[in-house]
């Protein structure tokens, strides 16, 4: 995925979700607006996914900053279709690839609420 914006709640209480320019943590990121790309063949990726391919057209999301797993360690060369990993990045996607079932499991905990008291709640789709 490719970063497009980066929003953060300003201050107080009642604050709003704005653009900022950068983060200097992803503890200060709400929300960031990314084009989402799919792995094509080994470190290529195209920028026209299967979800969108019908239409011929880029996919574009709004992920919570606890969604971002890591940065690349170079930049990605861009291609007519997509983009290609540098061997080090691609090496990193394949181990975060494999390990998509515990990933989820972390990431259902982390929506997880607890009460003052140390009672889990529901989350807003309803998982524990």
């Amino acid at each position: 995925m490719k970063v497009i914006a980066i929003y953060s709640k300003g201050g107080g209480k009642n604050g709003k979700h704005t653009a900022v320019d950068k983060a200097d943590a992803i503890a200060g990121v709400s929300y960031l607006g990314v084009q989402i790309y799919q792995q094509h063949f080994h470190r290529h990726f195209r920028s026209i996914p299967d979800a969108t391919a019908v239409f011929q057209c880029n996919h574009f999301a709004f992920l919570p900053s606890t969604a971002l797993l890591c940065l690349l360690s170079s930049k990605p060369n861009l291609t007519h279709s997509g983009l290609e990993l540098a061997p080090a990045d691609h090496t990193d996607f394949d181990i975060l690839s494999t390990a998509l079932p515990q990933l989820a499991e972390v990431a259902k905990l982390f929506r997880k609420r607890t009460s003052r008291n140390g009672a889990t709640q529901r989350d807003a789709e309803g998982d524990f």
